[in-house]
């Protein structure tokens, strides 16, 4: 299934219409976005005073404050991106000393470098297939200097919801080892049926 922006589009600006603001917004409760966050805040491997993160399908910009709690002293030059006006406009407006982009990656120019990439709930929409997780991990992982995270549902689960899409991670952790790097760590279920995944250089 290739990935159509337009009907990504108008699932988000629906649930903005919807659920503004706040988590339901980006289809996440609140809990399960924190603990993404939290998660995924553990990419980080060196005590550099500055770095730069991409937050690819940033929505709100809730991703920010987490890192800005858990990296306390450290100049954060956070890039936020996404593909809804609306999300981009409020993130701009709640995070003044953030910027925010709202571009389609792929296909518009962006030729930034960042140290890390996260992708957090991008992937939980069953709208979303592997062949999209993989080129946008791959896209990642090729701009950032020293690493990416990200997070998915695991196909190990006990239950299937049908408005989601769940992704094997055995086969996503050789995936990643064989045509990104073998310096990762994979941590499965740290939240219910949701996985993360760290890719260094």
């Amino acid at each position: 299934m290739k990935f159509d922006a337009d009907e990504v589009k108008a699932l988000y600006k629906k649930s903005w219409a919807d659920h503004a603001p706040g988590p339901a917004v980006v289809l996440e409760s609140e809990e399960g976005q924190r603990v993404r966050h939290e998660k995924l805040a553990e990419i980080r491997r060196d005590d550099a005073p500055s770095v730069s993160v991409l937050d690819l399908g940033c929505g709100l910009g809730a991703l920010y404050d987490t890192l800005k709690r858990r990296w306390p002293g450290t100049m954060i030059r956070y890039h936020g991106v996404d593909i809804v006006e609306e999300f981009i406009d409020y993130a701009g407006k709640m995070h003044k000393d953030a910027q925010f982009s709202c571009v389609n990656v792929f296909d518009q120019e962006f030729n930034h470098e960042f140290d890390y990439t996260i992708i957090s709930g991008v992937f939980n929409n069953s709208i979303i297939d592997g062949e999209f997780l993989r080129k946008a991990v791959s896209w990642s992982f090729e701009r950032s200097r020293i690493g990416i995270g990200f997070d998915f549902i695991s196909s190990y689960a006990n239950f299937v919801d049908e408005r989601m899409s769940y992704f094997d991670p055995v086969d996503l952790l050789r995936w990643v080892i064989e045509s990104l790097s073998r310096k990762v760590r994979l941590e499965h279920h740290f939240f219910r049926v949701n996985t993360a995944i760290f890719v260094y250089r």
